[in-house]
């Protein structure tokens, strides 16, 4: 009976952590000054009233979130920075401002896809994503095969595999994504797990 009772009281343990880890992205905020066409954080910009970071989950709408901060803001010159990279999300920040994800990697590449039309261009398209531990190839729109399934030698491989070469660390997600409508706008960013 004390057996039963303890593989019971781990499993529920076990269930409410799991519930508890719910895969998010933490993003900072930007604006963009449309005077100057400059983004800046609103972390810099205190008198916007804005917070630093926002969390991303899958029960955010990304679109209706950036409406909302929008709203925040009372001078017409600025507005929430849309349609960036994620490479805008990771550069020039200070840590605790980067682009970052907890839970599993690959549902936050999933949150990553879901910000297209939002916080991210609307012609974003992910090549491929790598975590520690695996690879995942995606056939590009201008790819005259319809299948989503990449293998060794085609073209979108091809393409693809010279960003390998990178060394991740436990944690590290590389995405390699595109942001024009040839695909030619190319960036590849490493994403850290949330400290």
């Amino acid at each position: 009976m004390n057996q039963l009772f303890t593989v019971l009281t781990v499993l529920i343990v076990g269930i409410a952590a799991s519930a508890q880890r719910e895969t998010y992205l933490r993003l900072p905020v930007l604006v963009l000054d449309t005077n100057s066409e400059k983004v800046t954080p609103a972390a810099k910009m205190k008198v916007l009233n804005l917070p630093n970071t926002v969390v991303i989950s899958g029960k955010t709408n990304p679109s209706l979130l950036m409406t909302q901060l929008g709203k925040k803001i009372n001078d017409n010159r600025y507005e929430i920075s849309a349609y960036g990279t994620i490479s805008h999300h990771l550069e020039n920040l200070d840590e605790n401002l980067k682009l970052c994800y907890g839970g599993d990697g690959k549902q936050a590449v999933e949150l990553i896809t879901n910000l297209a039309d939002s916080f991210l261009s609307d012609q974003v398209e992910l090549y491929f994503y790598r975590t520690y531990s695996d690879t995942h190839f995606r056939r590009t729109q201008s790819s005259s095969r319809q299948d989503d399934l990449v293998k060794v030698g085609d073209e979108d491989y091809e393409h693809s595999k010279q960003y390998l070469k990178r060394r991740l660390k436990p944690g590290q997600i590389q995405t390699l994504t595109a942001y024009s409508d040839g695909g030619d706008d190319t960036s590849e960013d490493v994403i850290e797990h949330c400290k």
